[in-house]
């Protein structure tokens, strides 16, 4: 069984040596019972004449895969050259490849490989020194030929999923009737049906009280899209003579959410939407764009009752646009399906090591360098090519001050807070390239001032170290003053962007995470901030974030950041990591965002040990809430795994105050006996007032795409919607409750959200799962865990297509049949086969 084969070629260059091919294929995980996998590398020679040791292959080997160097041997060398980028070239002992020969080079790396997307990738060859014409190889990568190579390790309980184990998991699910199903997403607080039903023809009279003039503009820009008959607008304090009513209320609830919070009714007296805000107008309109339904010129909805409210004010969503970059319209799409779903807080991940995304005034080498992936020896003009960034445009790009005010003006019409994060003191390799590249143009002018003002990092301090994306110069020097003058200039330019788009900079993300140990140990400049001159790097740390929370504290701003910045950590003498709670930035209402919990390892309690301690605390757990993680282990879906897999319904299942209820395996798949949970921490009272809400994470190593990022998002985005606004469920009663909750969502989310996404903004590229199905006596039995989503088949060998026959029930069918999961626009997801000998074949 072969789960990847898949080639890419560019067209050869005139007059250029490009005959050249590259065949990857891994060839055993878990070597010798070790974090280790092997593979082989082959260099094919196509061309007339022997190659020479004029050659140079450059490639990214996927992240956290370190290739050891140290085991090569042979006729070649690999060098690392920056993160996941390696060089390979000839050695004193290389022979010429001769014509049609190959070069096959064995490889060995840390961690494993059983996805399509932890191949190598961004092959390119620099013959004779010349960079400025790099040649694209024909590429065949092969992952794994059979199901044993899919074990990670021996620990390794997680099986990948079959045809049949799917369509085991999904009987669990059945067709609701529409009166059994939700009208809204996400559930509201109290949903009454009322037995009557709106129904207009012809003119549509919209009237709202003048202090919600905004909404009801937006709603008429809204209808307009979709409507062929006139909208009038008018504004008034009575509904009278009005088809839809928007309408100021008083409080209808002591909840903390009540500025959030409306009252809808649809029936045959019109539509009337209450609220105390325009925030709750906003969110009441998006209930009502849910069941308001436009045709041939005439307005229906089913007659109900709503009063809603959300259960967090903090519904969060981050996107990573740093590690792979998303055009500004991707970006605007993505927040009208937060908006949709009443998501309020857009973390902006603009900077880290392989990129910094958003122009600053008087910094242009921060997008002209930092912005920018070439290939380049010096970086002085680019940074290395990482992720694939070499046969991928998502490596460069950013946005200019025009750009990012009109995200930001988009967002404050959705009702949308904008967060971004500068990430910092590590994950700065793209600002700290970036300033040596300005250093070094004033040098040449002769400017010694302009060149030193915005340094990032000591050019005396040449301690060792190694981050967790394999950087040794990523971590800026907390030490020199220049930086706290650069990150002042940041934020000044951030908060003037904000405030000239109407929606005024609140928090600044300031990262905070994966400080390396051994930074900074050789800094004399670090050393002098103390007397004793032993500062320690969590002092250090400690002693950068004080600082910038300092120049946040002084523009008004509130300072955020991951988990690591409330923890001291130490390395233990095992290798493992010594977590403390530092109450130190309690004081400064410092927000921080759990996202640690790989089950049996203590990391998930982190978030309440923090919420105890006194720190307000956004909820980002990486089991449930990390979006990059791929769906399942079938290697054809991408993403990540290193934290268990996320499909739609980890968000969905997700319990906020009490984690341990849903500790049911670890992220190798391996059970959890209930005796390792006894002691784990609880929220206290006071700790669960310091949970401010929940937010989805995309982390972009692999997104290198709109339609990627939209595939990770959702429907996993709409599970974390449920769970962010909806109230606490009640499933500790049973299984059966949880069950028929999670039915009647999946029925709601087939049946009424992904028609609406596929007609709204050109359609969302939302994932379509893989149905499940068994053969029994040469009959077919097929299902699906989302209804409403259509199954099709063929038994000629062909993958299923959007005319291939429709599976509506049990039929007879040969040993050949392939089945495919279809949306009603004829979009079609993975195909799977009962057959075992050809499993999966798209």
């Amino acid at each position: 069984m072969v789960l990847l084969l898949s080639v890419c070629c560019k067209p050869k260059e005139e007059g250029r040596q490009s005959d050249l091919e590259v065949s990857w294929q891994l060839l055993a995980n878990n070597l010798n019972d070790k974090n280790a996998f092997q593979a082989r590398l082959d260099v094919i020679n196509r061309n007339d004449e022997p190659l020479r040791d004029n050659w140079e292959l450059f490639l990214n080997y996927s992240a956290c895969r370190f290739i050891d160097t140290t085991a090569m041997s042979g006729s070649v060398t690999i060098q690392n050259v920056a993160g996941d980028f390696y060089r390979i070239s000839p050695a004193d002992t290389y022979t010429p490849i001769a014509p049609g020969d190959t070069l096959k080079i064995p490889v060995v790396a840390a961690s494993w490989v059983i996805k399509d997307t932890d191949a190598p990738s961004g092959f390119y060859f620099i013959l004779d020194r010349d960079d400025a014409h790099p040649l694209t190889p024909e590429v065949s990568v092969r992952v794994a030929t059979n199901l044993e190579m899919m074990k990670r390790n021996a620990k390794d309980f997680t099986e990948v999923p079959t045809a049949e184990s799917i369509y085991q998991k999904n009987t669990r699910v059945h067709r609701l009737k529409e009166s059994e199903i939700g009208l809204v997403t996400p559930k509201p607080f109290s949903e009454k049906r009322n037995g009557q039903f709106f129904q207009r023809q012809g003119s549509l009279k919209l009237f709202s009280a003048p202090e919600f003039k905004e909404e009801i503009l937006f709603l008429k820009e809204q209808i307009e899209s979709v409507y062929r008959d006139s909208i009038k607008v008018a504004f008034a304090d009575s509904a009278d003579l009005a088809d839809i009513f928007l309408g100021l209320s008083e409080n209808i609830s002591s909840s903390p959410g009540v500025g959030e919070s409306y009252t809808l009714h649809t029936g045959e007296d019109g539509i009337r939407l209450t609220a105390v805000t325009g925030k709750g107008a906003f969110y009441g309109l998006q209930s009502l764009l849910s069941v308001l339904k436009f045709n041939r010129g005439m307005a229906t909805a089913e007659g109900v009752d709503i009063i809603d409210m959300p259960r967090f004010s903090y519904r969060g969503l981050h996107l990573d646009v740093a590690r792979n970059f998303q055009s500004k319209e991707a970006v605007m799409k993505l927040l009208d399906v937060m908006a949709r779903y009443k998501l309020n807080k857009f973390h902006f991940h603009l900077t880290d090591d392989e990129g910094w995304r958003v122009e600053i005034s008087g910094l242009p080498e921060l997008t002209a360098v930092g912005g920018k992936r070439i290939h380049t020896r010096n970086e002085l003009d680019g940074l290395h090519h990482q992720y694939g960034s070499a046969e991928s445009e998502s490596g460069s790009g950013f946005y200019s001050k025009e750009d990012y005010i009109e995200i930001l003006r988009y967002a404050r019409e959705r009702k949308i807070e904008v967060i971004p994060e500068i990430d910092m003191p590590g994950h700065a390799r793209a600002a700290i390239v970036a300033m040596k590249a300005r250093e070094n143009y004033y040098l040449s002018k002769g400017d010694t001032l302009k060149a030193k003002e915005y340094l990032l990092h000591d050019p005396e301090d040449h301690s060792v170290y190694r981050s967790v994306q394999n950087y040794h110069d990523n971590v800026v020097s907390p030490c020199v003053e220049s930086t706290y003058t650069f990150l002042a200039k940041v934020v000044d330019e951030l908060k003037n962007m904000h405030e000239i788009a109407g929606l005024p900079l609140n928090t600044v993300h300031t990262g905070g995470d994966e400080v390396p140990f051994g930074v900074w140990e050789a800094s004399e400049k670090c050393a002098a901030l103390d007397e004793g001159g032993h500062f320690s790097r969590e002092q250090v740390k400690i002693y950068f974030l004080r600082r910038f929370s300092e120049i946040l504290k002084e523009r008004g701003l509130h300072a955020a950041g991951w988990e690591e910045v409330g923890l001291t950590i130490e390395e233990l003498p095992d290798g493992r990591e010594l977590k403390i709670v530092n109450t130190e930035f309690v004081k400064d209402d410092l927000r921080l965002y759990a996202w640690n919990s790989i089950y049996g390892g203590g990391g998930e309690e982190l978030a309440y040990k923090l919420a105890n301690a006194g720190y307000k605390v956004v909820m980002s757990n990486v089991t449930h809430l990390y979006f990059d993680m791929a769906y399942s282990k079938d290697s054809r879906e991408p993403g990540f795994y290193w934290g268990g897999f996320v499909s739609e319904e980890e968000p969905f299942r997700f319990k906020p105050f009490d984690i341990y209820d849903d500790l049911k395996e670890d992220v190798n798949g391996r059970p959890i006996p209930a005796s390792e949970l006894v002691n784990k921490e609880r929220l206290t009272a006071s700790g669960k007032n310091n949970i401010m809400g929940i937010q989805g994470q995309l982390w972009a190593e692999t997104v290198k795409s709109p339609e990627r990022m939209e595939y990770m998002m959702v429907p996993k985005l709409v599970g974390l919607a449920e769970r962010a606004w909806s109230e606490a469920p009640e499933w500790n009663s049973g299984t059966d409750t949880y069950e028929a909750a999670w039915n009647e969502y999946v029925n709601r989310l087939g049946l009424r959200e992904l028609p609406g996404l596929d007609t709204i903004n050109g359609g969302y590229h939302y994932r379509i799962p893989i149905p499940g199905a068994k053969v029994v006596n040469d009959t077919l039995f097929a299902n699906i865990d989302i209804p409403g989503l259509i199954i099709r088949y063929t038994t000629d060998g062909s993958l299923p297509d959007a005319s291939s026959k429709v599976y509506s029930g049990p039929v007879p069918v040969s040993d050949e049949v392939i089945i495919r999961a279809f949306n009603q626009e004829g979009r079609g997801g993975l195909s799977i086969s009962p057959d075992k000998t050809r499993r999966f074949l798209n």
